[in-house]
């Protein structure tokens, strides 16, 4: 057989990441607006390929993304709310919907990880949920259209994008409470805060350019010229660069950052394939810096650029209207999560994979199942030094609820039994302190 450059990448890629036992793939989040899904890319050999690694449907719309803290859960606008995925099973475990929501628009994670901020442009509005209750908390008018919502890296304030009124409204999230404003060029939507914390870099759509705030008083700096249409953006780790997608003529702008000012250095003009159609949108990174991605909300693909070479490097297809991207940098971060949020997880887990049993869906069951079991003993250490017995016998007991759950393709479960299982360790995570 006669092997292809790609084969032979693909190849190492795929040694490469096997090679370091437990360790997950970087992955790519893509909200595919046609198809009311979440496609899933595992970016491999330094984030050069992207390797579809599943799909789940979330509703019609689905739109602007944003991560839980501990990155195991995936939020999405759709024309329902927001829907939760299960990052780890790839699955939807809840929906957040309130009376005025109606097609939320984007969306963040408050700094302790407890709530969630969601946009409603047809309100004026952002809403606040509880993320562990699934309970709606607040409603907080704001202005004109608001677009995005970003949390400052204290985690001390939340600024809304109000593309309507041209201001950023200052939000106090120790009382989520409206406490100033913001002034900016013509119809203000993404944000984002440079790694170093120094600059909020925000799009001006209208204006084609770039705003420059200081990253602590929000007050102006720059405004800067940049590319037609600008969308989504990002910084390098470092923070020396600013990437802008340009969604009229298809282009993604690189703006240079030094103490003093900001300049733009270069436009890449964006090839996605044969149909020449222009609408491109998200953007993300690769965890490492290097590769920067770009979709295409006509012509249906990915683009993947490599930053050194500032050049494209291939594209990919990604289905009908892929849009808004995010990068999940770390998928088996279990142990970063606290006590309490282990323990609901090992929950939730749980009880999907019940609910996939009685629903003689035995493959997605066993994944499940499968999940729980490796996080469990990945995450598990604080438990069982605090009390070996109780430990063991969490552990047992999980054994007898997952085993069953895990060869039910091949000899199903009795029902009454796996119902006694799970109840049993249920109820012993309940005696953890």
């Amino acid at each position: 057989m006669r092997l292809t450059k790609a084969k032979i990448m693909l190849a190492a890629a795929l040694a490469a990441c096997n090679a370091i036992p437990g360790r997950a793939a970087p992955q790519l989040a893509v909200a595919v607006q046609g198809e009311g899904a979440v496609k899933f890319y595992n970016a491999l050999a330094g984030g050069v390929l992207l390797l579809p690694s599943g799909s789940v449907h979330v509703g019609k719309r689905s739109g602007e993304l944003c991560l839980s803290r501990d990155q195991k859960q995936l939020f999405v606008s759709t024309d329902k709310g927001v829907a939760i995925v299960d990052v780890g099973t790839k699955s939807v475990v809840g929906n957040l919907t309130a009376p005025g929501l109606g097609t939320p628009d984007g969306c963040n994670v408050s700094a302790d990880g407890k709530k969630l901020y969601v946009i409603s442009p047809e309100s004026n509005s952002l809403f606040i949920f509880d993320i562990q209750s699934k309970q709606f908390l607040k409603k907080i008018d704001v202005q004109k259209e608001p677009r995005r919502v970003i949390v400052t890296p204290d985690g001390k304030k939340a600024l809304v994008a109000n593309s309507g009124s041209n201001t950023l409204s200052v939000l106090d999230t120790s009382n989520d409470s409206i406490v100033g404003e913001v002034k900016t060029g013509i119809e203000p939507r993404d944000m984002i805060f440079s790694p170093d914390g120094k600059l909020l870099a925000v799009t001006l759509i209208d204006n084609d350019s770039i705003g420059f705030f200081d990253g602590h008083t929000f007050d102006f700096k720059w405004q800067i010229g940049v590319v037609r249409s600008p969308q989504h953006l990002g910084f390098s780790p470092d923070s020396s660069r600013l990437y802008v997608v340009g969604k009229i003529a298809d282009e993604l702008g690189i703006v240079g950052i030094s103490p003093l000012k900001a300049r733009t250095m270069d436009i890449l003009q964006v090839d996605h394939g044969p149909l020449g159609l222009l609408g491109d949108w998200g953007f993300a990174m690769s965890p490492n810096g290097l590769f920067t991605y770009v979709s295409n909300l006509s012509e249906g693909t990915i683009a993947v650029i490599d930053v050194r070479l500032n050049k494209q490097v291939r594209a990919i297809y990604a289905g009908n209207t892929p849009g808004a991207m995010i990068m999940i940098k770390d998928t088996s971060a279990i142990t970063a999560m606290s006590d309490s949020a282990k323990l609901d997880h090992y929950r939730t887990l749980a009880k999907q994979a019940m609910d996939a049993t009685a629903a003689k869906d035995y493959a997605k069951g066993a994944k499940l199942a499968g999940t729980l079991e490796q996080e469990w003993d990945e995450g598990s250490a604080n438990i069982k030094k605090k009390s070996p017995e109780l430990w063991g016998e969490i552990d047992e007991s999980m054994d007898d609820f997952i085993h069953p759950v895990m060869h039910a393709a091949t000899n199903p479960p009795d029902p009454a039994a796996l119902d006694k299982a799970y109840e049993t360790f249920i109820n012993n995570l309940s005696k953890v302190q």
